[in-house]
């Protein structure tokens, strides 16, 4: 699966922003068959990981002709959140003893 930078970074930032709906499209699955007409099946498994931002993606395809012939393939995506998050603290500070403290 193919994400522009862009997008993986809007869609990283909405991730760690808390829960959110994902929807990605589809990718393009063709079968083809030299003597009869293939269908095609869809099957996704979701596997959550180790942290609510983390998770696998396993979808499943099954191309089956019409003499019952069928073929697997599987597409594994995987979402791992592997950056710790920035941290933004007050400068330091020199006072007087007689100066109060702002925290």
């Amino acid at each position: 699966m193919l994400v522009s930078n862009d997008y993986g970074n809007t869609l990283k930032s909405e991730l760690l922003a808390g829960p959110v709906n994902v929807s990605l499209s589809a990718p393009t699955v063709i079968a083809e068959d030299a003597c009869s007409f293939a269908s095609i099946t869809h099957q996704q498994t979701f596997t959550p990981g180790s942290c609510p931002s983390s998770y696998t993606l396993v979808n499943t395809w099954t191309a089956t002709d019409q003499c019952g012939n069928a073929t697997t393939k599987s597409q594994t995506i995987t979402v791992s959140d592997t950056t710790a998050p920035t941290l933004t603290v007050p400068a330091n500070i020199t006072l007087q003893c007689t100066d109060p403290i702002a925290i």
